[in-house]
């Protein structure tokens, strides 16, 4: 998968009984570089022990999302709970990351329990474009959260690069 350019694939976890169809999937898939992130919905298939299984199975890293857009991670599952995620993917040395309806107030509490990614493609985007176009000025927004919230919260450590990859943009 590496030949063309992919650094992670995203499989999402639908229900509890298709972790035997996701190891089938690595046993007999050759991902070479391309490392395999589970999807675990915070609304459907997110608990501990899918994230033991996940682990033991051999994915590198793991997701919390939504699979409902309407549904928000930090409203379905708490601080403790997803510092905990956080805790226990860094302990098993597998990148972990959160996303489902991330608005930049979420920024700082999420900062705080250091995930390694934070996903927000809706944030990022105008409600009346729909979530298939960036809006250059959401963008500068978040950026400038990110920045504060880790400037605050980190020692004054800030985001010295960043790359956004879209099909289209929108200046509005």
């Amino acid at each position: 998968m590496n030949k063309i350019g992919f650094d992670f694939i995203k499989l999402g976890l639908f229900n509890n009984t298709s972790i035997k169809h996701h190891k089938k999937f690595l046993e007999i898939t050759n991902l070479k570089k391309t490392k395999p992130v589970c999807v675990l919905f915070a609304d459907k298939t997110f608990s501990f022990e899918n994230l033991e299984k996940i682990i033991e199975i051999g994915y590198e890293a793991v997701m919390i999302d939504t699979l409902s857009k309407s549904n928000k991670t930090t409203n379905i599952l708490d601080y403790s709970k997803l510092k905990r995620f956080v805790e226990f993917c860094k302990d098993n040395e597998i990148l972990c990351g959160i996303s489902g309806s991330v608005k930049i107030n979420d920024l700082p509490s999420l900062l705080q329990i250091q995930p390694d990614f934070i996903g927000m493609r809706g944030q990022l985007c105008t409600s009346d474009l729909g979530r298939d176009k960036l809006d250059v000025k959401q963008v500068s927004n978040v950026l400038d959260e990110f920045n504060y919230a880790l400037n605050k919260s980190n020692n004054g450590r800030t985001l010295s690069k960043v790359s956004l990859y879209s099909n289209s943009t929108s200046e509005s």
